[in-house]
């Protein structure tokens, strides 16, 4: 699979999450604490995926 069509495709799937963390923030509803934190952990690890493949194409 070509590199650029996985980090476009993290890239998205990076907005998205970043669009529900901050929905769901804003509603500030309790129970929803627990999504909150693992949309954070799945946006840290797109994060660290994307930088990592940006760095190969680099080289």
């Amino acid at each position: 699979m070509n590199k650029n069509y996985v980090l476009k495709e993290i890239k998205k799937a990076n907005k998205i999450t970043i669009s529900i963390f901050n929905f769901l923030y804003k509603l500030n509803i309790k129970q929803l604490y627990k999504t909150v934190w693992k949309i954070t952990e799945i946006n840290e690890i797109l994060t660290n995926l994307e930088i990592y493949l940006e760095g190969e194409n680099n080289e």
